[in-house]
């Protein structure tokens, strides 16, 4: 719903590790993060806020690991570059690609 939500998303999915991490594209990542976002033991978990809620353009842009249209749509380029690191995206090359 908001580019702060879909940067969140982003970010967790580059650093989250085993949680959702490790899984080899970024559509199985999204679901384990949503999964683990809805978990009762993170809700007992104050210090630990991990409420996203992403419209389906959103959802889109990760499960596709579209690079380029999470630059154009606002995302900061060193969440992206880390985001596709963890998933081998060539981010440079979809860049080029976008006409970016």
């Amino acid at each position: 719903m908001s580019l702060l939500d879909l940067q969140r998303a982003i970010y967790h999915l580059s650093t989250a590790g085993e949680q959702a991490g490790q899984a080899t594209d970024p559509a199985t990542a999204l679901s384990r993060l949503i999964e683990l976002s809805r978990s009762e033991v993170l809700a007992e978990l104050p210090a630990i806020q991990l409420q996203l809620e992403l419209d389906p353009h959103e959802s889109e842009l990760i499960e596709r690991g579209d690079v380029a249209g999470m630059y154009r749509y606002g995302v900061h380029p060193n969440l992206i570059r880390n985001f596709a690191g963890v998933f081998g995206i060539d981010y440079l090359a979809c860049y080029r690609e976008a006409g970016l």
